[in-house]
């Protein structure tokens, strides 16, 4: 009974021995094997951002001033000097610019007689029209006709009272001829019976022998009537036929007469384009004229100055645009600053929403100096040129600056003395205006291609003990900071955020908490 007691006993400190044998290699296995890992905690509070920049120190009012066109520079004023009022700033060469006024008094000269020119180019030319000589003509073919037509005229009276002179002598001759032959008939008849009739039939036959007589001068007046009548034929003939060729003549005429009508018309419209033309040339003369004269004008006014931009107040000048020697274009600036001098901070792309007006920047200038300044305004500036007056900080702030961005001004610290022309570098921490519910430490966010989340530690029971395992939870990302992330999620304050592990961590591993 005892060896059986003494049996069991060492059996049961052998199962014992090899369960802590087993443990501690399941210990060594698990310190080899299974991740140790670093937690943190989700909690309640606000972010807090850190920026940093560059900035330089610039003038409460910066100007700009616009050089003189095509004129000479001699020397300026370099940047980082101080001018007072009046002194001079730019001075342009005089010699180049009398040369300048010369050669505007030639040009004014030689565009005044283009105007005189114009002006005499634009008065209507002299001329005698087409229709002048035209209508002249066309009243002489017209008095032709006329003259054609009465001559016309006469030949047909000529010819009518002709005919009608030959009728009425064929008639007389007519007459004569019956009373000459019934005197003979009736002797005929009596001859024989009476002895007077002897002398009626010799009074008969010379009173036949006279009418042959009259027949034949008869005959002889109408051979010259008719040849007369032919001649007046061939005369009116003759009339009518210049009738017809005057009537040619005037209906040439006529057509040349509006012709030359069309021809007049035509010319008086080209007459009045040009005229018009060369008017408005004169115009555009007169008005190069006008033009170069307010240029000299203006040349004149820098002659008067001696060719000097002097400053309007006391300042000190920031950028000068050119060199002496070089020829404006009209489009250099020379840039001063007046009214003391402030901060100017560029502010980068990612810390515009961090940065407030009224928070505290550290300052430090090249001489090692260490300052606190507060900003007054925060202003995005796309770029100023051609505008004067305020930025918009509440500081005077002109034209100096043509870069866009965003930018903070604040005024000077005490006990800073400054040339105007130092560069610093800033940085500063501040806290978010909003308190999240949730903020998890940035080392415990993971990120993949389809959301962010974070690892938590989870303890599951078995029969060799307490496992813990790594667990997946999607989380949303509000904002983040340097070291810290909003987020919204399921996560509770009792989780354990894997923060940090000494080998790659995914969800389902082993792993355990360094102690």
């Amino acid at each position: 009974m005892d060896r059986k007691k003494k049996w069991a006993a060492q059996l049961c400190a052998g199962f014992f021995a090899i369960m802590v044998l087993a443990t501690v290699l399941s210990r060594a296995a698990a310190s080899i094997l299974v991740a140790e890992v670093e937690t943190g905690r989700v909690q309640s509070g606000r972010l807090s951002y850190s920026c940093e920049g560059e900035g330089c120190v610039t003038p409460v009012r910066t100007e700009q001033t616009f050089l003189w066109e095509d004129q000479q520079v001699e020397r300026t004023a370099k940047p980082g000097t101080f001018v007072k009022k009046g002194e001079c700033l730019v001075q342009f060469r005089m010699e180049y610019l009398k040369e300048q006024i010369e050669k505007k008094e030639d040009e004014i000269t030689q565009l005044e007689l283009q105007a005189a020119q114009q002006k005499i180019s634009a008065r209507e030319s002299a001329r005698v029209p087409q229709t002048v000589g035209a209508s002249q003509v066309l009243e002489d073919a017209r008095q032709t006709l006329n003259d054609a037509l009465k001559k016309e005229e006469a030949a047909k009276r000529a010819l009518a009272d002709q005919a009608a002179e030959s009728r009425a002598r064929r008639q007389a001759a007519g007459l004569e001829a019956q009373k000459g032959e019934n005197p003979v008939a009736e002797d005929g008849k009596q001859e024989g019976r009476d002895p007077a009739a002897e002398g009626r039939k010799q009074e008969g036959e010379n009173t036949a022998k006279e009418a042959r007589k009259q027949e034949e001068l008869n005959q002889t007046s109408e051979s010259l009537e008719q040849q007369k009548i032919q001649e007046l034929e061939a005369s009116l003939s003759e009339a009518e036929q210049g009738v017809k060729d005057a009537g040619q003549v005037l209906n040439q005429a006529q057509n040349a007469y509006d012709l030359a009508c069309q021809e007049d018309a035509a010319h008086d419209l080209n007459s009045a384009s040009q005229a018009e033309a060369a008017r408005l040339s004169a115009e555009a003369a007169q008005l190069q004229v006008v033009t170069a004269k307010k240029a000299l004008q203006k040349l004149k006014k820098y002659e008067a100055a001696e060719g000097k931009i002097c400053a309007k107040r006391d300042c000190v000048v920031l950028s000068s645009g050119v060199q002496p020697g070089t020829i404006t274009a009209g489009t250099e600036v020379f840039e001063t600053g007046s009214g003391g001098f402030c901060l100017r901070g560029s502010v980068k792309t990612a810390d515009q929403e961090k940065l407030k007006a009224g928070a505290e920047v550290s300052v430090q200038l090249p001489s090692g100096a260490k300052k606190l300044a507060v900003i007054k305004t925060i202003t995005s500036e796309p770029g100023r040129e051609g505008s004067t007056g305020t930025n918009g900080t509440g500081l005077d702030q002109g034209e100096t600056d043509s870069s866009a961005g965003l930018f903070w001004y604040a005024p000077l610290p005490d006990n800073i003395e400054v040339k105007g022309t130092e560069t610093f570098t800033w940085n500063t921490e501040t806290a978010s205006e909003k308190e999240y519910g949730q903020v998890i430490p940035l080392s415990a966010l993971r990120e993949d291609v389809s959301e962010a989340y974070c690892l938590i530690v989870s303890e599951e029971k078995h029969m060799l003990g307490t496992i813990q395992t790594a667990k997946r939870v999607p989380v949303t990302v509000l904002e983040k900071d340097g070291e810290k992330a909003a987020v919204t999620s399921i996560l509770r304050e009792e989780d354990k955020l894997i923060t940090a592990s000494e080998k790659y961590v995914q969800e389902g591993d082993r792993v355990r908490i360094k102690e």
